[in-house]
């Protein structure tokens, strides 16, 4: 008798699709069960010394040349047919896989050793080559269909689909969300055929603040070319580490909301929103890189929503992403989603001072020109979709450059470390334009503007230095009602180790001091212990807009 475990591992069905085909393997495997079933019922008649030999003889054909399901299902034929208990036959298998002939290992072949590229159709850079996914007609039939094209920038164009992603051995997960076409038909056919003419960045620069002037009263006269920038530095921000995030605040009628709607007509794929669940954040920044314009984000500190603000912390620095369980036919699998993208947030109440610490701080005032606050944005004006036109030109025709800008760019400025990662990019984007225009005054403006908000933040210490110690001390009375001062300030220190660093023991007592958060101290071991004063605690929760206030 041929070897049955050999048998079966020859006529194990690997992927069928022919139904014919199944059918005779299916077949050929019951020939070989029944055989099995003969030889059991053989070796049931033997001694048991015989017994003994022709199972370890089975076990061990069956052993070396099977796994898995196949060897279980063997397993449990032996133990029923012969009554033997289950040790001892996992006692025979695992003797005889100890004497298992040792064989060339086989690499199989339809592993990828030269990796796919994972690509994001919307923006993405691979190889020194950019690419981005518009929407463009195709006529079939004299009917027009929407089809998404992605358009790269060595003037390739070729439809979105998986057949087109495996010949250039990229790969992409998921579908991609694309609202509107932001770069027009007819700009997108004169770069594929090389001409599009020369884009003066400087030129594109200046058109954007133009418009800021046109439609924003900026008392700040900095913001202008600060938003010019920030704007361009969108189509390149999957090149950066990392993106500062901007907050508008101010006063009702300061123009935070219209400098939002301006900001999305530039930036690259931008949602402007005052209503985004945390799902929507996360799927369309992993489907369409978009920035986001996120207006009245007045709940972001009051921890009604705790993962939309773990969303929205972590996504200022690339890498950053969201984990969640996705339903699949046959149960659940886990999903991995970017949250890093470029975002600018409004509302009238501040931000908390972690958020605090990713943004860029604008303060907005009301206009005293009538004339240019009372001018309303018309979202058709050719002018913007001409901007944008040219701001995929840059893209396509300087990521490069930009890309060796940002890697060789020092921090000269003495920057912190986490000041200096907010505002790299755009000092980057800043020397790109200077380059252009062979001058340093984009630098020089954006240089003091850095200096003037990194000394705004440090007068602004004390605040946010309030606001960190209710907020920690408020998850400490969960646990502890009294603690040391020594083990609170290291506490402190490994919670917030940035905004702790230049902050000495002495200053931290002053400002719990000025709390008033404690109701008294007791002396115990040569060392100040302090209780804490709860409805104290509660009251300046509630008044600095923390979880737990009442």
């Amino acid at each position: 008798m041929q070897k049955i475990g050999e048998l079966i591992k020859n006529i194990s069905i690997k992927e069928e699709n022919d139904l014919k085909e199944h059918m005779e393997a299916q077949v050929k495997q019951d020939i070989v069960i029944n055989a099995m079933d003969e030889k059991l019922a053989r070796i049931a008649k033997m001694n048991d010394v015989e017994k003994g030999k022709e199972i370890k003889c089975l076990l061990y054909d069956i052993a070396i040349n099977l796994d898995g399901v196949e060897l279980e299902i063997i397993r449990k034929k032996i133990i029923y047919q012969l009554g033997m208990s289950s040790k001892v036959i996992n006692e025979y298998i695992y003797d005889c896989r100890k004497h298992k002939p040792k064989t060339d290992k086989e690499i199989p072949a339809h592993i990828v050793w030269e990796e796919p590229r994972i690509f994001c159709p919307a923006l993405d850079f691979i190889n020194e080559t950019a690419y981005v996914t518009i929407t463009l007609y195709k006529e079939v039939k004299g009917e027009y269909f929407e089809v998404p094209y992605v358009i790269a920038s060595n003037r390739e164009c070729f439809p979105l689909t998986k057949e087109e992603m495996y010949k250039r051995k990229l790969i992409y997960s998921g579908s991609t969300y694309l609202p509107e076409s932001r770069w027009k038909s007819e700009s997108i056919q004169k770069f594929l055929k090389n001409e599009e003419g020369e884009i003066n960045a400087y030129q594109v620069f200046n058109e954007i603040k133009e418009l800021y002037k046109q439609y924003m009263d900026f008392e700040e006269t900095a913001l202008y070319d600060f938003f010019s920038i920030w704007c361009i530095g969108t189509y390149f921000h999957p090149l950066f580490s990392s993106f500062p995030y901007c907050f508008l605040s101010g006063t009702r009628e300061s123009g935070k909301s219209k400098c939002l709607k301006l900001t999305s007509r530039f930036a690259f794929n931008a949602e402007f929103t005052a209503s985004l669940s945390t799902a929507s954040t996360f799927r369309i920044v992993e489907a369409n890189r978009s920035s986001l314009m996120i207006d009245e984000m007045e709940n972001i500190n009051s921890g009604d929503n705790p993962e939309f603000r773990s969303v929205i912390l972590s996504g200022y620095e690339a890498g950053a992403s969201v984990l969640r369980c996705g339903e699949r036919k046959d149960g659940f699998e886990i999903q991995r989603f970017r949250s890093y993208s470029p975002k600018v947030f409004a509302n009238i109440a501040g931000v908390e001072d972690v958020l605090g610490s990713r943004v860029i701080y604008i303060t907005m005032s009301r206009s005293g020109n009538r004339e240019i606050s009372e001018r309303e944005i018309y979202l058709l004006d050719p002018k913007f979709q001409a901007v944008r036109n040219n701001l995929y030109l840059l893209l396509m025709k300087h990521h490069i450059e930009i890309k060796d800008l940002y890697m060789n760019i020092h921090n000269e400025m003495s920057f912190s470390g986490r000041e200096w990662q907010l505002w790299k990019s755009i000092f980057t984007i800043a020397t790109f334009l200077d380059k252009m225009a062979g001058t340093d005054e984009v630098f020089r403006t954006m240089f003091d503007l850095a200096t003037k908000k990194y000394d705004e933040k440090s007068q602004l210490g004390d605040d946010e230095m309030e606001h960190i110690i209710i907020s920690g001390l408020m998850e400490m009375i969960e646990d502890v009602k009294e603690v040391q001062a020594t083990e609170l300030f290291e506490y402190f220190k490994q919670r917030n180790p940035d905004e702790m660093l230049e902050l000495s023991q002495t200053k931290f007592g002053n400002i719990l001091r000025r709390l008033k958060c404690f109701e008294k101290k007791r002396m115990l071991n040569g060392k100040n212990y302090y209780l804490f004063n709860r409805i104290r605690l509660a009251d300046l929760a509630k008044r600095y807009h923390i979880e737990g206030g009442q």
